[in-house]
């Protein structure tokens, strides 16, 4: 019987032959494969399918259980049944042309699959988001240090991979580290004093799952110099352990503060780096003809070297931080189509979940998308690369350079959205959680069609929108937002639709519309509305007449 090792043998020499025929007639490169989709929890029946990349010479499926090593399981959809109970990972492995046309190997991310027989019920993130944790103070592990203990006391069930409960244990440097406690460490923290911490709720890391975030640690154990810290959920179901602990530190602040000004302002890294003055050593080398008339004639050559500074100045983008400015470099790759959409997007999630300490990704986003085909890969991993940012930046939103503005209900607000590895901002107006906005109504993403007003469409929900402005009137908040509210239900939703106005035939996008109804209705916006694509091209006053 052919071996599980075997079969792999067999694909790479097959794969080898297959590279042979594509070097002769000509091949090109293509993004890395996605990882297999399979379910996240099972009671041992289940399905594992898989994309062959475009352009893949081949490609295979690979499986190992918890501790164990990677084996081959077949090419194309498997299906499994009976099952034991564990843990799962699932990998695709291909094969590739490099930019030498050399084969090369790869994997793509894995999927994890929870196999039990009786799996306690996973409650939405909305509802996780109700749980309610608190926190104690005390000696977890006898080294004199106060350490922390969070615990779930109220909603959820046990081993639904949200947090239950953690000892975070203090060191010599006011850094933590995470424990699992055992039973008798658990009923000995309950017995400590209730430490006064901030506890906020939020999935920072996009999987679905409540993180929980500690402010006023300081205070809470009297060490000047120890940091808020988030604590990320298990993920999975029957876990225990948190996926990982992350100081707010300056580093967290600053990728944070960094990324979601990018975010709102594709031109924020040029813009803002300061100007240095470089001075480079140049070498200059000389040959030059030499006479003399002294004696007699004579012909010589004189050579000589000669060094000089030429002083010219450059951006420093030094000062920002690395894996937020990361996005901007691997953004422009995209346009310049030296990378693609889903190379590029790949790099920049490596760097964000190297920022945020925890792997990102993994939510069911369905429901908070209008557009259809908005979260197709890569632009469903740049969504939740945006949610990320967001959500760390909003739950810190004071401890940022400059502090953000947490809205408020009695407020205009100019609120955008831009998926990562797609560049275009687009714009919306925020009231009390109420939205105006504008869409195309082809279901196809980005097709041209017709501009609608929507209001309240989900994807501009206000949690998924960031703060870009505000917008006044001498009305008065309450009477402006009734002014546009009204100016909004008389626009007839006739106008053409372009993503981009200035490339395409002379129609508006939702930033143009943004843009038309502040003008048509008097208001003044705190931003340029004008530096958001199709914003320059502001939909006419007269059609909100």
């Amino acid at each position: 019987m052919q071996t599980k090792i075997d079969r792999s043998q067999w694909w790479r020499r097959c794969a080898c032959l297959i590279w042979m025929v594509a070097a002769v007639l000509g091949t090109t490169r293509v993004a890395v494969a996605q990882a297999p989709v399979a379910p996240a929890v099972s009671n041992g029946t289940y399905t594992v399918s898989y994309d062959l990349c475009g352009g893949c010479i081949a490609a295979w499926l690979e499986e190992r259980a918890e501790g164990s090593n990677w084996v081959y399981v077949g090419s194309g959809t498997l299906n499994v049944t009976g099952k034991p109970s564990g843990t799962y990972y699932y990998r695709v492995g291909y094969y590739m042309l490099d930019a030498n046309n050399y084969p090369m190997v790869g994997y793509s991310a894995e999927t994890r699959v929870t196999v039990a027989t009786n799996l306690p019920p996973l409650d939405s993130l909305e509802s996780q988001l109700r749980y309610r944790y608190e926190t104690r103070y005390g000696d977890g592990n006898g080294d004199g240090r106060r350490d922390l203990f969070v615990q779930r006391i109220a909603g959820g069930v046990a081993g639904n991979g949200a947090l239950e409960s953690v000892l975070l244990l203090q060191d010599s440097g006011a850094r933590f580290t995470s424990l699992v406690p055992s039973s008798a460490q658990a009923t000995a923290a309950r017995a400590w004093p209730v430490a006064a911490v901030q506890l906020t709720l939020g999935d920072f890391n996009v999987d679905g799952f409540a993180d929980v975030l500690l402010k006023g640690v300081a205070n809470a154990i009297g060490v000047g110099n120890a940091l808020n810290q988030i604590v990320y959920a298990p993920g999975r179901l029957l876990a225990q352990a948190p996926l990982g602990v992350r100081a707010v530190d300056a580093t967290l602040r600053q990728f944070a503060a960094n990324a979601l000004d990018y975010l709102a302002d594709p031109s924020y890294f040029t813009r803002n780096a300061p100007t240095i003055t470089v001075y480079e050593l140049v070498g200059y080398y000389y040959c030059a003809p030499s006479y003399s008339f002294e004696y007699y004639y004579y012909y010589s050559t004189e050579c000589g070297y000669f060094t000089y500074y030429v002083a010219y100045s450059r951006p420093d983008y030094s000062v920002f931080e690395p894996n937020a400015l990361n996005a901007w470099t691997q953004e422009t790759a995209i346009q310049q189509s030296r990378v693609t959409q889903a190379q590029g997007v790949e790099t920049i999630k490596r760097s964000f979940e190297s920022a945020l300490g925890v792997s990102i990704g993994g939510r069911n986003l369905g429901a908070l998308a209008a557009e259809q085909g908005a979260f197709d890969t890569p632009n469903r991993r740049g969504f939740e690369l945006f949610l990320a940012v967001l959500g760390i930046a909003d739950a810190n939103a004071q401890e940022l350079t400059p502090p953000r503005e947490v809205r408020r209900p009695d407020v205009v607000y100019v609120t955008g959205r831009r998926i990562l590895g797609f560049l275009p901002v687009h714009t919306a107006l925020e009231y009390g959680g109420s939205t105006i906005s504008a869409y195309d109504n082809n279901d196809s993403f980005l097709d041209d069609g017709t501009l609608v007003s929507q209001v309240n469409w989900p994807s501009d929900h206000p949690s998924l929108m960031m703060t870009l402005g505000t917008v006044s009137s001498t009305l008065g908040s309450a009477f402006y937002w009734t002014r546009l509210i009204g100016a909004d239900a008389r626009y007839h939703d006739n106008l053409v639709y372009d993503a981009v106005p200035s490339a395409g035939v002379g129609g508006y996008n939702s930033n143009g519309y943004v843009h038309g109804i502040v003008r048509a209705t008097g208001g003044v916006p705190s931003i340029d509305l004008n530096r958001f694509v199709g914003g320059e091209r502001p939909v006419p006053p007269n059609v909100f007449n």
